[in-house]
């Protein structure tokens, strides 16, 4: 692992342009609830997860309450992440044990958002939860996926919690609406996303256990291990700061 080539790599991963930091949507009563088409994951602990928060993230007990969620301000830029992520690569240079986390970070930036953002059933999450624009949309995912980027280059899911606790501050009921509303979209973008990861990780496993693959397929598949392990280890944190899931 070296300077110069993260940096390359980082360049090239991460100068791409923002989306829009719009931070606000509100929400209306529903007396139905609308539920996408039902994904199905496997967590690192062997459970079984679907996206069941959607059974849940109506904002029926509070109808005319404005729905807090994540702002773009809760958490590091994608700028500001290519420089930690460059700092993490200089420091843990000739550390091969981080390669893959390093990598994985690499792979995430606006464009994840824009990919997430086009896929119907994560907008369909979204518009089941709140009265707002895409751009709402997209500033809740963008917000997840800047965080996943730090997880990464962490190693933990101490900004996870650190972010959730922001939620603490409203009244009971609305925390609850609010906090479901928002890891509702998140999970939906970032199951989304997971779901790439572990279709190409089946294909590398294949070759990897074969005994034929080569320095190239063997980074693919630790980069692509680290990114799925930092997926559980984030939806996990975000689980435990919703209630009565």
């Amino acid at each position: 692992l070296t300077s110069s080539f993260w940096i390359v790599f980082v360049t090239s991963e991460f100068f791409l342009s923002r989306r829009g930091d719009k931070m606000f949507a509100s929400t209306s009563a529903r007396t139905t609830i609308f539920e996408p088409r039902a994904r199905t994951k496997t967590l690192k602990n062997g459970r079984r997860m679907s996206t069941r928060i959607t059974s849940f993230m109506t904002l029926r007990s509070e109808p005319d309450a404005p729905a807090r969620s994540v702002t773009s301000d809760d958490v590091s830029s994608w700028p500001e992440i290519e420089r930690q992520l460059i700092k993490a690569c200089s420091i843990h240079a000739g550390d091969s044990s981080v390669n893959g986390r390093m990598q994985a970070a690499g792979q995430l930036g606006p464009h994840t958002t824009h990919d997430a953002v086009s896929e119907m059933s994560v907008v369909e999450v979204f518009t089941t939860a709140y009265e707002g624009s895409l751009d709402d949309c997209s500033t809740i995912l963008d917000v997840h996926y800047r965080l996943l980027a730090e997880t990464l280059i962490q190693g933990n899911t101490e900004l996870v919690e650190h972010v959730y606790e922001k939620f603490a501050a409203l009244p009971p009921r609305l925390r609850k609406s609010s906090l479901r509303a928002t890891a509702a979209c998140a999970e939906a973008g970032l199951l989304h996303t997971r779901e790439e990861y572990e279709m190409m990780n089946a294909v590398l496993s294949d070759v990897v256990e074969s005994g034929e693959a080569d320095e190239g397929a063997l980074q693919e598949f630790e980069k692509n291990n680290a990114m799925l392990k930092a997926m559980d280890d984030m939806l996990e944190a975000m689980m435990k700061n919703v209630s009565d899931w």
